[in-house]
């Protein structure tokens, strides 16, 4: 008799999370990103797994003074009807959710790909949380753990505000300046946009030129971008450092998007696929690669460069055809995701790793994006190869359908083609104009920007 064993403990306070690299994805999503004080959301657990899962252990944390469970038990998906002799102990309260379930005899496995469970929750008090995990472990039929990767779920809770202006414009007085949505899709409905007050800034060579705007959705996610137009001052010098940003709640930052400027109008107009805080900003010290210019990755790299992620070298440069070392590629990865900086040594070469990018190749070896070779050397110095970048980020994204239909799709190596299939179906990867991927050959700088980039949109990181 087999006997397989499995049990959710989830509990309600907030942690850091860490991230690996596996064979499985794990997604938690909320119906509303974006949700009013005295609302409810349904927060949906789902698992893409590359084998059948017989086991799993999870703990979900978030904040419980902004989010409150309104049930007394977890909702269950379809994927466990079927399975007979399931014994479920169900159980919620004192700020914990626990589910407990073990399965007797020959029955089915719990699932590969699908959705898990689901919980409700209500909105206490305006604010800004996360549903983390803090504890996942997958298990095989043969008990042995599946290696996973995982985000976390933000949810913004706002106060509410009515406007009843039919331009859905926000201004503080009748002659002010306001934002407001050039046009709206199809299937958008029930936007709102309002001015914020932020108290202080304090991001280094930033300088504000508009009011803040938060635009947010009270129903559902907007499913194709809208456009938005932002008025500044008339006060500016260099019309050319002026860009839209929008805030970034996990790395408490404002990035960079861009815009089209109309110095007669003193606006701005830019297009954005999510909902948050925008606002007019420029940069002081800010220079673009003079060899990016005319670039064919010049968008990609502009971007980069804008958000710091990019820093070229001393003369200005960024060498866009050069190829890019590994040493070169942890650096880029660690400032993209922002990932905190780890001294410990990881690597059986690790007096090879130049001391400037020590910290940041140990941190992405602990996010499970680098595993070095088999003789646990890293090879700081060595250029990395197409494949190989391909396989690290296709490593954090869930899994999607694709097949590959390159010329050379037969030279991907094995250990790599999973992940390469993710990057094609999200679009990270598209094959060069005569339909090759180039596998094996060394990325260039240009290339790399571009994946990373590609990556940080479609996590919308």
């Amino acid at each position: 008799m087999k006997r397989a064993i499995f049990f959710i403990l989830i509990i309600f306070n907030l942690f850091v999370l860490e991230v690996t690299a596996g064979e499985a994805v794990i997604d938690i999503n909320s119906f509303k990103d974006n949700i009013y004080v005295g609302e409810q959301t349904t927060i949906m657990f789902s698992v893409n797994a590359d084998e059948n899962i017989y086991g799993f252990e999870i703990a979900l944390t978030y904040n419980e003074n902004l989010l409150l469970p309104i049930q007394t038990f977890l909702t269950v998906d379809e994927l466990f009807k079927d399975m007979e002799k399931l014994i479920v102990t169900n159980k919620v309260g004192n700020g914990k959710i626990r589910l407990v379930g073990t399965l007797l005899g020959e029955g089915k496995n719990i699932t590969s790909r699908g959705k898990l469970f689901n919980f409700n929750v209500k909105a206490l008090k305006e604010g800004v949380t996360s549903i983390n995990i803090s504890t996942l472990k997958l298990l095989n039929i043969d008990g042995k753990r599946i290696d996973a990767i995982y985000y976390p779920q933000k949810i913004s809770i706002l106060r509410k505000v009515n406007y009843t202006n039919p331009e859905n414009r926000v201004g503080v007085r009748d002659n002010a300046p306001v934002a407001y949505i050039k046009g709206f899709a199809d299937d958008v409905d029930n936007i709102e946009i309002r001015e914020v007050l932020i108290n202080n800034i304090n991001q280094e060579n930033l300088t504000l030129h508009s009011k803040v705007y938060e635009i947010t959705k009270s129903k559902g996610q907007i499913i194709k971008p809208i456009t938005i137009v932002i008025p500044f001052g008339e006060d500016i010098t260099n019309i050319n450092e002026l860009g839209v940003y929008y805030f970034n709640e996990g790395r408490k930052k404002w990035l960079y998007i861009g815009g089209d400027v109309d110095k007669e109008q003193s606006d701005i107009t830019v297009t954005v696929d999510h909902l948050t805080k925008f606002a007019v900003f420029s940069h002081e010290k800010f220079a673009l690669f003079y060899d990016a210019k005319g670039h064919w990755s010049s968008r990609y790299v502009n971007r980069l460069q804008r958000i710091g992620v990019l820093k070229g070298y001393q003369d200005g440069s960024f060498q866009p055809n050069k190829a890019i070392t590994r040493s070169e590629t942890a650096i880029l990865l660690a400032k993209a995701f922002d990932i905190s900086m780890h001294s410990e040594n990881l690597f059986a070469d690790d007096s090879a790793i130049p001391s400037w990018a020590k910290e940041s190749v140990n941190a992405v070896k602990e996010m499970g994006l680098f595993k070095g070779y088999e003789d646990g050397t890293f090879r700081p110095n060595q250029n990395i190869s197409r494949a190989e970048l391909m396989s690290s980020i296709g490593s954090l994204l869930p899994y999607k359908e694709s097949k590959l239909v390159y010329k050379d799709s037969d030279d991907i190596p094995h250990w790599a083609l999973k992940n390469i299939e993710k990057c094609s179906a999200y679009g990270i990867v598209s094959g060069d104009d005569n339909g090759y991927i180039r596998p094996n050959d060394f990325i260039t700088r240009a290339e790399a920007a571009t994946m990373i980039y590609k990556l940080l949109k479609v996590l919308k990181i």
